[in-house]
């Protein structure tokens, strides 16, 4: 998790602090998630993997700008709420 923290640190991404909290395990999720396709993956060199990478990068990075956008925030505090809802917060 802390690999997900300094990279959210050092970026200039800027989220609510609500979401930024819960981040590194969101971040986390989501490569358990890639992890879990790659493994199931009988494409020539995890074709369909590295595709999914390069695809889902640029667009999660793209989601997460949007959330700055006051109609998204409604949805990013739901979010929130579900993640911690889920963690027992």
């Amino acid at each position: 998790m802390q690999i997900h923290r300094t990279t959210i640190e050092g970026s200039d991404l800027k989220v609510a602090k609500a979401l930024r909290e819960e981040l590194p395990e969101l971040m986390w999720l989501l490569q358990m998630g890639v992890v879990l396709f790659w493994v199931h993956d009988t494409s020539p060199d995890q074709r369909r993997t590295r595709q999914l990478v390069d695809h889902a990068v640029p667009l999660v990075d793209r989601l997460l700008r949007l959330t700055r956008v006051p109609v998204v925030r409604g949805v990013v505090d739901d979010v929130v709420g579900l993640v911690r809802s889920l963690k027992g917060a």
